[in-house]
This record gives structure tokens, C-alpha cells and sequence, in this order.
């Protein structure tokens, strides 16, 4: 007996072709196939997916492609607000030295030098270095952070676009594979209904 793995396609056609249940069968080889029918009865190998590009919203797009548009906008959100975070974070230190280099210089132009000496004055210099290296370094960290959650954001962006890529051609191929069986369905029906229509013109004599 052969193996099946069922994915029932929910799909809405295109007004010209009816609304119907598509399973898409995954044979023990590999080979995949297309049917109107279920191919196996176990619902531990069902899995239903939104396929209906028809169903359209106010704004316009298919509902799958609105909810990706919005998977994508929230990466890209959370994406902005971990470099916001970042930079908010270091301005805060940024204030706080340019805070401190101010004091330091307040009291630099303030001191007389004649009477506190040169000491106070090199200790006052080795403030205003010290804090110029911690800024400097801060800068360097910064720079550093930024680059990493930019990396990041571009790495988890691409994530979504392949994941979306490979949906949205999940997607066109149980259309088209919908399209395809509603064609056929269609075209066994109009044979047996000219069959019939043939039949009752030219009935069968009775033996």
C-alpha cells in the first residue's frame, strides 16, 4: 500500500471556475499528484492552508498577501526599535559626559590658577581627557552594536522574504493545480452530458 501525505488546499477559484477542495498527495516516492478525491483516510496527515487569492479586503490584496505584508512590516519594526534602543541607550551617556565636560570647563574658566596652582589645573586637563576617551569609546561601541542589529535585521528580512516567497508559490501552484482539476471536471462533465444528449437522440434497440 502506498504511503500518502494529504495537504487539503482550501481554495476560492476565480469566478469563472467553482469553489472546491483540492488535495495535493505526496506519494511514498515523492512524486506529488493533484485530486479531487482524498487519497488517504488518517487526519493526523491533514493540513489545511489559505490558498484563496480571490478573497479580497477593502484595502485591497489577498488576505494571505495582507497578513504577509504585515508579518513583514512587524520584522521591520522590531528591527527599528532594537537600534532605537541602542541609540537611546547611548545617548543617555552621551549626555551624562557632555554633562560633565561642561562642569569640568565651567570650573576651569572660573579657577584662578594663581591661587589653586598648577595641579588643580592638570588635574581639571586629565578630567576633560579622561572623559573625551570615554566618549570616544562609547562612540567605537556604539558603532559596533549598530552594525550587529543592522546585520541582524537584515538577516531575519531575508528570512521573511524566502518564507513568503515559498507561500506565495505554495499558494500559485494549488491555483493553478484547482484550475487544472476544475477544467477536467468540467470537461468529463460536458462528455457525459453530450453522451447522454446522444443517447436519448439514438436510444439503444431493445433485444
Amino acid at each position: 500500500m502506498r504511503a500518502f501525505t494529504i495537504l487539503i488546499l482550501a481554495l476560492t477559484l476565480p469566478t469563472t471556475l467553482a469553489a472546491q477542495t483540492v488535495y495535493k498527495c505526496t506519494e511514498a516516492n515523492g512524486t506529488v499528484v493533484y485530486s479531487e478525491r482524498p487519497c488517504a483516510t488518517d487526519p493526523a496527515q491533514v493540513e489545511t492552508i489559505d490558498t484563496s487569492p480571490s478573497l479580497l479586503t477593502g484595502s485591497g490584496g489577498s488576505i494571505s498577501e495582507q497578513g504577509e505584508f504585515a508579518q513583514m512590516n512587524t520584522v521591520r519594526r522590531n528591527c527599528d526599535s532594537r537600534v532605537e534602543s541602542i541609540a537611546s541607550r547611548y545617548a543617555d551617556q552621551y549626555r551624562r559626559i557632555a554633562k560633565e565636560l561642561a562642569d569640568v570647563e565651567q570650573r576651569a574658566t572660573s579657577t584662578d590658577y594663581r591661587l589653586r596652582g598648577s595641579t588643580y589645573q592638570s588635574t581639571l586637563r586629565s578630567q576633560v581627557e579622561s572623559l573625551e576617551r570615554e566618549r570616544d569609546a562609547l562612540q567605537a561601541d556604539e558603532s559596533e552594536e549598530l552594525a550587529a542589529a543592522e546585520k541582524r535585521c537584515r538577516k531575519e528580512v531575508k528570512a521573511e522574504e524566502k518564507r513568503q516567497a515559498k507561500a506565495q508559490e505554495a499558494r500559485a501552484q494549488a491555483q493553478r493545480a484547482a484550475e487544472q482539476a476544475a477544467a477536467e471536471k468540467a470537461a468529463e462533465e460536458a462528455k457525459r452530458a453530450a453522451a447522454q444528449a446522444k443517447l436519448k437522440q439514438d436510444p439503444v434497440p431493445e433485444q
